[in-house]
C-alpha cells in the first residue's frame, strides 16, 4: 500500500521511497526478454500460457517504438 510515495508493507516497519522501486526503460526491455526467454522460448516444463507471451510480447513491443 503506498502513501504520499511512501510503500508500507502491510504495518510492518518497513518503509521504502518508492524511488527505490523505479526501473529505467532500458532494464525494463531487459527483463520482460528476460522472463520471455526464460519461461516461455527456451522452457521444457516452465511454460506460460500463449495469451501471458502474447502480452509480454506487447508491452516488449509497446516499449520498442
Amino acid at each position: 500500500m503506498t502513501n504520499n510515495g511512501i510503500l508500507f508493507d502491510s504495518g510492518i516497519d518497513v518503509v521504502m521511497e518508492k524511488e527505490e522501486f523505479k526501473m529505467n526503460k532500458k532494464e525494463i526491455i531487459k527483463e520482460l526478454r528476460e522472463i520471455l526467454k526464460v519461461y516461455h522460448y527456451d522452457s521444457k516444463t516452465e511454460q506460460m500460457s500463449k495469451d501471458v507471451a502474447t502480452s509480454l510480447e506487447n508491452l516488449l513491443g509497446g516499449l520498442l517504438k
